[in-house]
């Protein structure tokens, strides 16, 4: 009993950590490479406790450009939330399936339990599903926990694919534009170039045909 709410306080933890600004740290990064590392972190720990965690990914996802820590630690704590669940209920198997969904990527979790008419789970009294949906709502995105047609649980993340944003341009052309700029300005505003005869000096050289 104290493992299984030491294991839910974590996954409460975890999540609370990653919700201040979760969608302010964008960066390029694969769904499926995250989704293999959670299977690489949570894999053995897992089977020890009798889950098994299947993997099946889609290819040629599109690549996402979001908080690559939030989205991670989402994909953990769904995954933990299934295991402390089946780990108490006689073991199971964790089914992680990622597709592509028009313009989103998805993620389905599924839980399924060793023994046939186990009950499923009160996604809705969740506190860590709550806390993982408001992170994937912060990149634009929703999470579903629904009871599954197979049986078991599952939850499904949706996040959208999008575009980066434009790269900087380096500093020299920045500086260059910046010039322009501010000429356009000068000569918005009725400030002319001063003629040579105004500056006291002579203006160009000029060629005297006779």
């Amino acid at each position: 009993m104290q493992e299984r709410a030491d294991s839910a306080g974590r996954i409460v933890r975890n999540l609370i950590s990653a919700l201040p600004g979760a969608a302010t740290t964008a960066q390029r990064f694969s769904l499926n490479r995250v989704v293999q590392e959670v299977v690489q972190v949570r894999s053995a720990e897992l089977m020890r406790s009798g889950v098994e965690l299947r993997v099946r990914l889609a290819p040629d996802l599109p690549v996402l450009w979001l908080s690559v820590q939030a989205i991670r630690q989402v994909l953990l704590s769904c995954v933990d939330s299934a295991a402390l669940v089946l780990g108490s209920a006689g073991g199971g198997v964790v089914e992680i399936v990622t597709a592509s969904d028009g313009d989103h990527v998805v993620t389905r979790i599924h839980e399924q339990p060793a023994l046939p008419g186990a009950e499923s789970r009160r996604l809705e009294a969740d506190l860590g599903l709550s806390l993982a949906r408001e992170v994937v709502v912060q990149h634009g995105g929703a999470l579903v926990g629904r009871e599954a047609p197979e049986g078991g649980a599952e939850i499904t993340v949706r996040l959208p694919v999008i575009a980066p944003p434009e790269r900087e341009p380096p500093a020299g052309l920045r500086a260059a534009r910046a010039r322009s700029s501010e000429r356009s300005k000068g000569l918005a505003s009725g400030d002319r170039p001063i003629p040579w005869s105004a500056r006291g000096v002579a203006g160009p050289a000029r060629r005297v045909v006779s």
